[in-house]
């Protein structure tokens, strides 16, 4: 998948692929997890990389870079898992 395949590919998770989703953020360092959580809106209203960058004092761009990453190591560990991406 292309990066922006698994970012289609997590916003429309079919619920019973939500545990795998699950485990593979687990698998993530602290910010990847925070980045990729508030970006998709998995802690109530979606931020864009601007608005997370300004928490961590970076700008956007690097946020994205952050996502990407994080949004790779969860399409390797959702593929693993078996499940279709």
């Amino acid at each position: 998948c292309k990066p922006d395949d698994i970012a289609v590919y997590i916003d429309n998770l079919p619920p019973e692929n939500h545990f795998e989703l699950h485990k593979a953020m687990d698998s993530l360092k602290a910010q990847e997890k925070d980045v990729v959580s508030r970006y998709y809106g998995f802690l109530g209203n979606k931020e864009t990389l601007r608005q997370i960058g300004r928490r961590y004092g970076v700008t956007g761009s690097y946020m994205g870079m952050v996502k990407r990453k994080a949004e790779a190591k969860i399409e390797r560990k959702i593929r693993k898992s078996g499940v279709k991406v």
